[in-house]
């Protein structure tokens, strides 16, 4: 009898570790799955691409990618995950929501006209969250969808994640060098992108407007993924 009230003691000590304690790696419902695109479209301004503010006239590098959409088009979830905001921003572009889908894993929407979801609601992949509305963001003319991902606190190529799920971006995020005191530093995980994004964007960028570029030091690229420069 002893020893059976002991197992059961035993029993009992267990199953309230496992229901108290979180895992080790939270990531969403999902892992397996891959990110999907939050609606069907051409990309109209691409990542890290130079743009002209319309109303300004200044030039700026685009923090994600603008997919061309119709006005009332659906907007789904990328991937399962929580709503952790739902406003609007300084940088316009209409309404905004943000997910996080893992510790680390965040993707944006901004540009919408109609918001079907709440701040700490559950989503799952492909849910409607909400609507395109007219164009009120300032990196093209034409009606868009602004999306955006962060991993680690630092803006990122979308495209580059779309067919990856939860347990490969959270291998990625191990690697991710978020300290680097480094000025230019680029996470390690990114350097496969790394000659691309300076061809496209910071060689192009120096080359047209006569401003520094990846080879100047890096001054260029530490504002960049510092945050110290403001990109949309």
């Amino acid at each position: 009898m002893k020893r059976l009230a002991l197992l059961a003691l035993l029993i009992v000590i267990l199953l309230l570790i496992l229901l108290t304690c979180p895992p080790l790696v939270a990531l969403a419902s999902s892992p397996d799955r891959p990110f999907i695109s939050p609606v069907k479209g051409d990309i109209l301004v691409d990542y890290l691409e130079p743009y002209r503010h319309k109303s300004t006239g200044e030039r700026y590098l685009h923090r994600g990618i603008d997919i061309g959409a119709r006005k009332g088009q659906v907007v789904v979830a990328s991937a399962d995950g929580t709503v952790s905001f739902v406003g609007r921003t300084p940088a316009g572009g209409g309404a905004t929501i943000s997910i996080v889908h893992a510790p680390g894993v965040k993707t944006t929407y901004l540009n919408l006209e109609q918001v079907k979801v709440v701040q700490g609601q559950k989503v799952s992949q492909g849910q409607e969250i909400g609507r395109i509305g007219e164009n009120k963001d300032a990196s093209s003319d034409q009606i868009h969808l602004h999306f955006g991902m962060i991993i680690n606190g630092r803006y990122v190529d979308p495209k580059l994640f779309l067919n990856l799920d939860l347990t490969d971006i959270s291998k990625y995020i191990s690697l991710t060098d978020v300290d680097s005191k480094s000025a230019g530093s680029f996470p390690s995980w990114s350097k496969a992108a790394r000659g691309e994004i300076a061809t496209r964007s910071g060689h192009e960028e120096g080359s047209k407007s006569g401003g520094p570029n990846e080879t100047s030091g890096g001054g260029f690229w530490h504002k960049v993924y510092r945050g110290l420069s403001y990109l949309k």
